[in-house]
């Protein structure tokens, strides 16, 4: 669901730059400007992807390590009575 999401934004996006370039060269806006233009709005979406990509990566990381701590408290707490150390996975405070 937000692949698709993503994917009418981007395409929604592209369709403004173009419809913006489009503009200026009816202006009569030098062919080289335009493509500087262009290559400036592809080069800015390509590098909102890859941030959002590590920032989705990073969040993942996130989730898996607290799964896993959670996981890790639930096994001690279930093989024995008193575990080592007392699991503090549940009431981290950021």
């Amino acid at each position: 669901m937000m692949r698709g999401k993503k994917s009418r934004v981007l395409q929604f996006e592209a369709a403004i730059l173009a419809a913006d370039l489009e503009a200026l060269e009816a202006e009569g806006v030098e062919p080289e400007l335009l493509e500087e233009l262009e290559t400036a709005g592809v080069e800015s979406a390509a590098e909102a992807l890859v941030s959002m990509r590590e920032a989705r990566t990073k969040i993942n990381e996130v989730k898996r390590d607290r799964l896993w701590s959670q996981w890790k408290c639930d096994v001690s707490i279930q093989t024995s009575w008193q575990p080592s150390e007392p699991c503090q996975s549940h009431h981290k405070v950021f």
